[in-house]
């Protein structure tokens, strides 16, 4: 509408825009003048089309064929456990899973891979050194004081605590 000469204030008041500066940020590309120097290019390139031969619209180059295109890559999977921890009780890697599947449903499909294999890594460190500390026999075994020497122990070392 601006193009065609509609003054911006009552296009403002139109939309329903009470800052005028609302309005002048949706027709920042309205302009009057490129759309009429647009149109007399096109009539112009038109009308010199239409007047060429047949022969030599016939011997222009055809266009080069695009490639074809392949399909999007497929989101990474869910890490599995398959080769992960087998050296853990399984109902480390089950509860170890259960926690991976609801980390991992929020997270972003071409950060999963990576993202999971980092809580593995932090995983499979914390339990087997829980393991060789003392036999848990189910996660309900775990105390506050086992976490707390675990994270003691790694800052310790000159590690960062586990995320």
């Amino acid at each position: 509408m601006v193009e065609h000469d509609l003054p911006v204030t009552t296009l403002a008041k139109l939309i329903g825009h009470t800052a005028l500066s609302t309005t002048l940020g949706y027709i920042a590309g309205a302009d009057p003048q490129v759309r009429q120097a647009y149109q007399a290019a096109m009539s112009c390139w038109t009308a010199a089309s239409a007047a060429a031969p047949a022969s030599t619209l016939a011997r222009a180059a055809p266009e080069p064929a695009l490639p074809p295109r392949t399909p999007p890559p497929k989101p990474a999977p869910l890490v599995t456990f398959e080769t992960w921890g087998a050296s853990l009780p399984a109902w480390v890697r089950t509860a170890c899973l259960a926690y991976l599947m609801q980390r991992q449903k929020d997270c972003k499909p071409s950060r999963r891979q990576r993202n999971g294999a980092r809580l593995l890594r932090a995983l499979a460190s914390f339990w087997r050194w829980q393991l060789q500390q003392r036999p848990l026999t189910a996660c309900s075994d775990l105390r506050r004081a086992d976490l707390q020497a675990f994270i003691s122990r790694r800052v310790d070392l000159g590690r960062a605590p586990p995320p």
